[in-house]
């Protein structure tokens, strides 16, 4: 069951054994001209969705709990969430990737939107899944749903 809107989810991962706890909440939703104006204002580069196409804009705080790690720890949207519209589907991956929300030796907390374009009237779930990449190659850690729907 996807968690609802202000739930917080928090999942570990593992890479190269290196650890990290982290955590996600999504703050706020929106879809449309709405979301469209935000995404003009705060990307770099914003192009008009096609037909049939709106933005969704997402406010999500993440939490990095803690870290082996002893360096810094970046926080990139893209490295940690994606939307899908099915349990293992296909990810769709932010607009304008590398956006950096945080970063700092843990704990720390990072606040900001992430924008996808997605088909109009779509019902997509955001997935959190930390650290998606690192360093370069993919790897497959463990990830949470978040619904997207105002409850």
């Amino acid at each position: 069951m996807p968690a609802p809107i202000g739930v917080t989810i928090i999942r570990w991962r593992e890479v190269y054994n290196d650890k990290m706890e982290m955590s996600a909440t999504v703050l706020e939703v929106r879809r449309g001209d709405s979301a469209y104006y935000l995404a003009k204002s705060q990307l770099y580069s914003c192009s008009a969705p096609v037909q049939r196409q709106e933005y969704i804009a997402i406010r999500v705080r993440i939490d990095v709990l803690e870290a082996e790690d002893p360096n810094v720890v970046a926080f990139y949207s893209d490295w940690n969430l994606t939307l899908r519209y099915s349990n293992g589907g296909n990810d769709i991956w932010p607009e304008e990737d590398n956006r950096k929300f945080a970063e700092g030796y843990p704990p720390f907390s990072g606040t900001g939107w992430v924008f996808f374009k997605i088909k109009i009237d779509s019902k997509p779930l955001l997935y959190f899944q930390p650290y998606l990449k690192f360093l370069g190659p993919f790897y497959r850690t463990s990830g949470a749903y978040f619904s997207l729907e105002q409850p």
